[in-house]
C-alpha cells in the first residue's frame, strides 16, 4: 500500500512546488533567461560539480546564489537513482524522486532525460512547462550534462 501512495504523494508535492514557484515569481523582463545564459550557467555548474562533487550542492540549492539567474536555475538528478540532489528553484525537492515529474502533457520528462543520459553524456529535452514570469504554459528546453553519477541541467523558455 505504501509503495502505491508514495508516488502519488511525490507527484502532488512536486506539483505544489511548481505552483508555489509560479505564485511567488514576479513578472520581469530581466527574469527571462536566454539559451546562451542557460548554457553558461550549465557550464559553470558542471565545472563546480566536477571539482567539488556533492559539496557543491548547497551552493546550487541557494535560491539567491550564483546558480540562479532570473528564470534560470540549475538542478541535479542522480543518473542511477533519479533522485533530486540539488535544485536551485525548489530545494525542498532534494531527496525526492524526480522520475515521477510530469509535464502538462503527462510526459515523464526527467525519466526521458535519464534515458538520454544513459545513451550520451549531454543532450536536451523539450517539453511544455508553466512559465512563472507569465503564468502561462510555454515551450521549454532543458540542456543537461552528465558529471560522474549526476545529471546537471538548466532549462530555458523558448
Amino acid at each position: 500500500m505504501l509503495s502505491f501512495i508514495r508516488p502519488i504523494f511525490v507527484t502532488f508535492f512536486l506539483s505544489m512546488m511548481c505552483l508555489q514557484s509560479a505564485v511567488q515569481a514576479q513578472p520581469s523582463s530581466t527574469s527571462v533567461g536566454t539559451r546562451a545564459d542557460a548554457e553558461q550557467l550549465l557550464l559553470k555548474a558542471v565545472k563546480k560539480i566536477s571539482k567539488e562533487g556533492k559539496n557543491s550542492f548547497p551552493a546550487i540549492n541557494d535560491t539567491k546564489g550564483e546558480f540562479v539567474k532570473g528564470s534560470l536555475y540549475v538542478f541535479v538528478v542522480g543518473k542511477d537513482d533519479g533522485l533530486f540532489y540539488a535544485h536551485g528553484d525548489a530545494a525542498g525537492l532534494v531527496g525526492t524522486d524526480a522520475k515521477v515529474l510530469l509535464d502538462p502533457d503527462n510526459r515523464f520528462i526527467i525519466q526521458e532525460m535519464l534515458t538520454l543520459a544513459k545513451q550520451k553524456d549531454s543532450g536536451q529535452i523539450s517539453y511544455v512547462w508553466k512559465n512563472p514570469s507569465t503564468n502561462k504554459l510555454q515551450a521549454k528546453t532543458t540542456r543537461f550534462e552528465v558529471v560522474s553519477k549526476y545529471i546537471v541541467a538548466v532549462g530555458f523558455y523558448n
